[in-house]
């Protein structure tokens, strides 16, 4: 009788152990924790991902735009794409212009407050644009500062439904820049 009860005393006693390391531990599997009322260490469960892409090389990895035709191209294709990371890497660092027409000079302003404009007058925060590439014509006295401009249709950009934007390319220190756009532009 006394064995009966000692395997019966070890059996709770399992019992009980087994759930106080369950309340410390808790069930690891899930990434349930159950905190102790003085715990000891922190642990930090980070899920893993499921899935993996590949990220878009920046304009920087491709290297810099030393023509007004590569960067007509590279401004045209991250325009039409609403790509705004390769729109940034394509902004003068100098400032970008961001200029109505029939307006006055305008201060510049940062990549990423262009960047953050662009955002907020599109529809749904995308960009719908369609870029002339060629020609590239020389600046006209009317247009924000730079050496060229191509010429593109924004719609649905500042609740018209489309718009005509010269976008002005400038040669700065041997690299071509997207150094501003001029909205709402006459034909030329």
């Amino acid at each position: 009788m006394r064995a009966l009860g000692l395997v019966t005393f070890a059996a709770v006693a399992l019992i009980i152990l087994g759930f106080l390391l369950y309340a410390i531990f808790g069930q690891r599997q899930t990434g349930t924790a159950v905190a102790s009322p003085t715990p000891t260490a922190t642990v930090t469960l980070t899920a893993r991902p499921t899935a993996t892409t590949t990220p878009t090389p920046s304009l920087s990895a491709i290297g810099p735009t030393t023509s007004p035709e590569q960067l007509a191209d590279r401004l045209g294709d991250a325009l039409e794409a609403s790509d705004f990371e390769r729109l940034r890497a394509l902004i003068d660092p100098a400032g970008f212009f961001y200029q109505h027409s029939q307006t006055g000079g305008v201060q510049p302003i940062t990549a990423d407050q262009a960047i953050d404009l662009f955002k907020r007058n599109s529809a749904g925060g995308t960009l719908h644009v369609q870029v002339q590439r060629r020609p590239i014509r020389p600046r006209t006295g009317f247009q924000p500062v730079a050496d060229d401009f191509i010429t593109s249709t924004w719609m649905q950009y500042e609740g018209l439904a489309s718009e005509r934007v010269d976008l002005m390319l400038k040669n700065e220190t041997g690299g071509w820049f997207w150094s501003g756009v001029l909205i709402n532009a006459p034909p030329q």
